[in-house]
């Protein structure tokens, strides 16, 4: 969402949905790293036949996490 929406508040989420009652900041850290990861390295890589813009899309995905990661470190 906050690639679309930058005044998107994700940490409220992380803070009121149940999914995440039990996750330590570490853990979300982590998990947002492993993301952003995936998504800057799957975008190097050619598209997919029908999908042209698929990789500048897992781009954008990509440093949206890494902002917001930087953000909560």
């Amino acid at each position: 969402m906050r690639a679309f929406d930058p005044n998107f508040n994700a940490e409220a989420v992380l803070a009121t949905h149940p999914v995440f009652a039990e996750a330590t900041a570490q853990q979300v850290d982590a998990v947002l790293a492993g993301l952003a990861g995936y998504f800057i390295d799957v975008a190097r890589t050619v598209a997919p036949v029908g999908l042209p813009t698929v990789r500048a899309f897992q781009k954008q995905q990509g440093d949206a996490v890494i902002k917001w990661l930087k953000e909560r470190l």
